[in-house]
């Protein structure tokens, strides 16, 4: 289902037709030749999978977070203004460090060929990255998803709010659940050039899957659970149609009082190097899904339709902050941790979304990393 990314009032369902693939041209080298890594969007929904009016925000029991709002006038009609919901507290409101405790869930994906790829054997290496530890960031010494939300806002932080700071607490391990793939959802083979074990799975049986562990866990929900599965990926009908690595999405329960529980969560999955010829290895995955959480937990901050860097083409109107420079050959970066190297996502900046100038990011960037993205977000051709 190939289309551009364009999700107007979060009126799709659940687990159908949610997957999509950018319409601009993507890397093109060896690797194991079995796709390209993309990213799917999952809006919040109900257990009955309909949708969460977005007028009971405020009647959500969730991890916590902050609203603010943004107004832009493109260059021919009218102003509008947009709202966000992102994770912590109001950097504009001062210092404030938010905690939110993580879960980390492994599942053994067990394939016909009896082979098993278990998140399980990358739990250590993934709660010893940047992901949970501190290193020496752009934006002080804290841990990856911290990093990036104070680079978003750093002008606000350095006026109003130096100790502000979002993060994920130091996770607490699940029992590994181990989940056994029919013939039919999927398959495993050796990488022709990684050599690396690959599993691929069909989209909607895997997602199932995720929505029935979340339903089943009785997940606190102001957590996030990080379901984490190893050289995994998923396709759409067929596997001609790979290879999605990683979302972020939401799930309601009924609360109290007409209130709904919400439960947000990440799948990504922990990849060996030279699957893909993109640079995407190790934790790359799991930080794209975690930004775009930080920037976004309930997939509902719609913003200005954007194009993809070297497009004109309307790509989304939603702040996924990973999607902005996916097309990017550099999109990586690496941070040795003691003997170890990761490879987190660079992310689009909250300015480049809402088009301001000069940007509110750090040093009027408009990426993490600076050197990507030179101005805000174009208006792009319908």
């Amino acid at each position: 289902m190939m289309g551009n990314r364009i999700y107007l009032a979060l009126t799709l369902m659940w687990i159908s037709a949610v997957l999509v693939f950018p319409a601009t041209a993507q890397i093109k080298s060896p690797g194991d030749g079995i796709g390209t890594p993309i990213y799917s969007v999952q809006p919040l929904r109900t257990v009955s999978g309909t949708a969460v009016p977005n007028d009971e925000t405020s009647r959500l029991n969730t991890i916590p977070t902050w609203s603010g709002t943004f107004r832009y006038q493109p260059p021919q009609g009218r102003s509008q203004v947009f709202g966000y919901t992102m994770v912590g507290s109001n950097p504009w409101r001062g210092s404030a460090t938010t905690t939110v405790p993580t879960e980390i869930i492994p599942i053994a994906l067990v394939f016909s060929n009896g082979v098993s790829l278990d998140g399980t054997t990358r739990v250590d290496e993934v709660i010893a990255s940047p992901l949970f530890q501190p290193f020496l960031s752009q934006t002080g010494f804290t841990q990856y998803g911290d990093a990036v939300s104070r680079a978003s806002f750093y002008s606000i932080v350095q006026e109003k709010s130096r100790n502000w700071h979002v993060l994920l607490g130091q996770p607490s391990i699940f029992p590994t659940h181990t989940i056994t793939v029919p013939p039919e959802a999927g398959f495993e083979f050796t990488g022709s050039a990684s050599r690396a074990p690959i599993g691929l799975i069909d989209l909607e049986w895997f997602t199932r899957q995720i929505k029935t562990l979340v339903a089943g866990l009785n997940l606190d929900p102001r957590t996030l659970p990080i379901f984490l599965t190893y050289n995994s990926f998923l396709f759409s009908e067929n596997p001609q149609n790979c290879c999605v690595i990683g979302f972020h999405s939401a799930l309601a329960f009924p609360g109290p009082g007409g209130s709904h529980d919400v439960n947000t969560f990440v799948w990504a999955s922990y990849s060996d190097k030279g699957i893909f010829a993109a640079p995407i290895e190790d934790i790359t995955s799991l930080s794209h899904e975690l930004a775009e959480w930080y920037h976004d937990p309930l997939i509902r901050n719609v913003v200005p339709a954007w194009p993809q860097p070297g497009s004109s083409e309307c790509f989304s109107n939603v702040m996924e902050v990973g999607d902005a420079i996916e097309n990017f050959a550099n999109l990586s970066f690496t941070v040795r941790m003691g003997e170890s190297e990761y490879h987190p996502q660079d992310v689009a900046l909250f300015s480049w979304f809402s088009r301001q100038f000069p940007s509110i990011g750090l040093k009027g960037r408009y990426s993490y990393r600076g050197y990507k993205l030179n101005g805000p977000a174009l208006v792009c051709r319908k």
